[in-house]
């Protein structure tokens, strides 16, 4: 026995109007389906209940915007505790791991307030003997350009003083 197949070839508007028929001509009327809300008022079990429509994009909306927010909140308290908690350092991995070692200080507090002391006693009594006034402290800001100890003031604290940048 042959069967014989005839192939129809259908464009995108007699598929809908197939679709269309297909609907109507089954006599029974279109029923939408229920709301979350009603379904509630039916006493729909948790699990079984379902979104449709629009009322699905709006409670993947909201989730969404629920997540973000509380993911913009708990950066904060994540940051800190990874900063302080060692333990749960060892919780993230190792390529995730930005801490600096803290370098360990020059002074102590009580040398650097002596410092600090003398720094203030020291210019207290120069401003008495009177190293202060505006002519000298003109001279000093020009003293001050020329002389720098540290070599801040140069391009290269390493380069002589006959350098020449223009020379190049």
């Amino acid at each position: 026995m042959f069967t014989i197949v005839a192939l129809r070839f259908t464009t995108p508007r007699t598929t809908r109007k197939i679709g269309l028929l297909r609907l109507f001509s089954s006599g029974k009327p279109y029923v939408r389906p229920p709301t979350y809300k009603e379904q509630v008022q039916q006493g729909v079990p948790l699990g079984k209940r379902k979104f449709y429509g629009r009322e699905s994009h709006t409670a993947m909306q909201a989730a969404l915007g629920i997540s973000l927010f509380i993911a913009f909140v708990a950066t904060p308290f994540l940051g800190k505790r990874l900063a302080r908690d060692e333990e749960f350092r060892k919780l993230i991995p190792n390529w995730y791991n930005y801490k600096m070692e803290v370098p360990a200080n020059a002074m102590s507090r009580e040398e650097m307030h002596e410092q600090l002391i003398s720094m203030q006693r020291d210019l207290h009594e120069r401003a008495i003997r009177g190293d202060f006034t505006p002519d000298k402290v003109e001279k000093m800001d020009t003293e001050s350009i020329t002389r720098d100890p540290h070599g801040w003031g140069k391009i290269h604290p390493g380069l002589g003083e006959d350098y020449d940048e223009e020379d190049e």
